[in-house]
C-alpha cells in the first residue's frame, strides 16, 4: 500500500516539476500563466466543491435506484480494503485528477489558447482526451466509439469551462478527482462485468448501451453525459456577463 501511495505522489510531483521546467526554460512563462494558481475568487470553491460531490453521487444513485442490477458486497479482508482506498484516494483521485488537469487544462489549453483562441483551447484537448481513452476499450464497435466521443468531449469541455470560470485548474482538479474516487476508485463499481477487486459492486442487468456505456463502461453512458451537460450549463451561466468563451 505504501508503494502505491508513493508511486502516485511521485508521478504527480514529477509531472509538475517537468512542466514547470519546460514552461520556464522553453516557453519563458511560469505555471501561474497556465492557471496553476488559486482561483480568482474564493467563492469558486463554494460552487465547485459541492458540484464535485453531487455529480458522481447523483450518477451513482441513478444507476442503483433506476437501472436493473444486482448489488453485492465482496467481503474483502481489511488489508485489501485499505489497499483499494489508498489507490482510490492517492492514484485515481489525487494523481490522476491533478495530473490530467495540470497537463490538459493548464499546459495544453494555455498553448492552444495563445495560438488559436479559446474555442480551440476548449475543443482540441477534448479530442486528445477521447483518443487517449480509446486504448482502454477492447474490440470497440462504431457505437462504442461514438459514445466515448460524446462522453469524453462533454467531460473535457466541462473541466475547461470550470478552469475558465474560476481562473484556476484546481477547482476542475477537485471535480475530476472526486469523480474518479467515486466512479472508478473500485470502492463501488457499477457496470456489466465488475471486476473482483472492488469492495462493492452493482452489476447492471440491462442491455441498453445508453445505460451501460458500451465497451468503455458507465463513464460513456447517457446519465453521465446528462450530468456533465448540467455542469456545462452551470459553468456557462457563471461565465456569462463576466467574459464569453470565443475565438480570438
Amino acid at each position: 500500500m505504501i508503494s502505491q501511495v508513493l508511486n502516485a505522489l511521485v508521478r504527480a510531483a514529477l509531472l509538475f516539476v517537468l512542466l514547470s521546467l519546460y514552461c520556464r526554460k522553453a516557453l519563458k512563462i511560469v505555471l501561474s500563466d497556465c492557471r496553476v494558481k488559486k482561483p480568482a475568487s474564493p467563492r469558486a470553491w463554494a460552487v465547485w466543491i459541492p458540484v464535485a460531490v453531487i455529480l458522481p453521487a447523483l450518477v451513482s444513485l441513478y444507476f442503483i435506484f433506476f437501472a436493473d442490477g444486482v448489488f453485492a458486497n465482496r467481503h474483502l479482508d481489511s488489508a485489501t480494503i485499505e489497499y483499494i482506498f489508498a489507490c482510490a484516494i492517492f492514484s485515481a483521485c489525487l494523481a490522476a485528477g491533478f495530473g490530467e488537469e495540470l497537463l490538459f487544462r493548464g499546459f495544453v489549453m494555455r498553448i492552444l489558447e495563445v495560438h488559436f483562441g479559446k474555442i480551440a483551447a476548449v475543443l482540441v484537448p477534448s479530442i486528445i482526451f477521447v483518443l487517449m481513452h480509446l486504448t482502454n476499450m477492447q474490440n470497440p464497435n462504431l457505437l462504442d466509439i461514438l459514445l466515448l466521443f460524446v462522453a469524453g468531449t462533454s467531460v473535457s469541455i466541462t473541466f475547461s469551462l470550470i478552469c475558465y470560470q474560476s481562473g484556476s485548474i484546481f477547482p476542475g482538479a477537485v471535480v475530476h478527482g472526486i469523480w474518479n474516487l467515486i466512479i472508478i476508485g473500485q470502492i463501488l463499481t457499477i457496470g456489466v462485468n465488475p471486476r473482483n477487486a472492488n469492495i462493492f459492486t452493482y452489476t447492471l442487468q440491462t442491455k441498453s448501451v445508453l445505460l451501460t456505456g458500451g465497451a468503455f463502461g458507465i463513464e460513456a453512458s447517457f446519465p453521465e453525459v446528462i450530468g456533465y451537460a448540467a455542469v456545462i450549463i452551470l459553468a456557462l451561466l457563471l461565465i456569462n456577463g463576466k467574459y464569453k468563451i470565443k475565438g480570438r
